[in-house]
């Protein structure tokens, strides 16, 4: 399990343009946070590369178990997973499928879906 996740000083860069710097967050296990801008600000950028998909031009980024630090790959087996925009996922799967697959975990059988109430009126 995760208990904190630690992100101090980090800059990151697309090409030669700096997307943001000195960055920090910390979040407890449990604890969200939302990330707000406009296009192009690097919000996708930060969560690649706190998924480990993207190198940080500077800074660090720590995950925290019950006994202390997580190398990345550990963290991920503990349950860190970024599932981008829709566009990325395979027509016909669904989001915890996409995310199961990729992570090795067992795939659970989606719930039915809802059924959709009719306008009575």
């Amino acid at each position: 399990m995760i208990a904190a996740l630690e992100v101090t000083g980090l800059a990151v860069s697309r090409g030669d343009r700096r997307l943001f710097q000195d960055f920090d967050l910390q979040l407890a296990g449990g604890e969200a946070a939302a990330l707000v801008g406009p296009n192009g600000a690097g919000k996708t950028s930060l969560l690649r590369a706190i998924a480990g998909f993207i190198r940080p031009h500077a800074g660090a980024i720590a995950f925290r178990g019950a006994a202390g630090p997580l190398e990345a790959e550990e963290a991920r087996r503990a349950g860190v997973h970024l599932l981008g925009h829709q566009d990325g996922l395979k027509s016909g799967r669904t989001h915890g499928a996409s995310c199961c697959s990729r992570c090795g975990g067992p795939v659970a059988t989606p719930p039915a879906p809802w059924p959709r109430r009719r306008n009575s009126g």
